[in-house]
């Protein structure tokens, strides 16, 4: 990846950041970023942009902490990235109650955080002067 690529990649990643952080009620939050230029599992990572982010938090304190692999969100289409900054901020979101011990319950962790992700994705596109819009 080059530096013109990583900066690209940064920005896009930055754009959906701006629009959805606020939106989710994360203003209350200390996040910070660290952009990764290479991801450490790239193979997981290939398989369903597995290893594109990884958030932490200290959510006692309200900080959070996720680490963007721009090598891998490269690959992304915009409403895969856009799905993606959602389902971060839910891991934030849910950090304090969504702790998991085994790999089941790791597994259903990701899929509460998947559902979650695209259920606010769709209520913010939704077109609520239709029933379509509302269900």
């Amino acid at each position: 990846m080059t530096d013109a690529e990583f900066e690209a990649t940064r920005k896009r990643v930055e754009k959906w950041c701006d629009r959805w952080y606020s939106s989710l009620g994360l203003h209350w939050w200390q996040t910070t970023y660290t952009w990764k230029r290479e991801t450490a599992n790239y193979e997981a990572a290939e398989a369903y942009f597995g290893d594109a982010a990884v958030t932490s938090s200290q959510w006692q304190y309200r900080k959070a902490g996720i680490a963007w692999h721009l090598d891998v969100i490269a690959q992304m289409t915009d409403e895969d990235l856009e799905l993606l900054v959602i389902h971060e901020f839910v891991h934030v979101l849910s950090s304090s109650w969504a702790n998991a011990k085994t790999a089941a319950e790791q597994e259903r962790k990701e899929f509460a955080t998947e559902c979650l992700a695209r259920a606010f994705m769709w209520a913010r596109r939704a077109d609520y002067t239709t029933v379509e819009g509302m269900y």
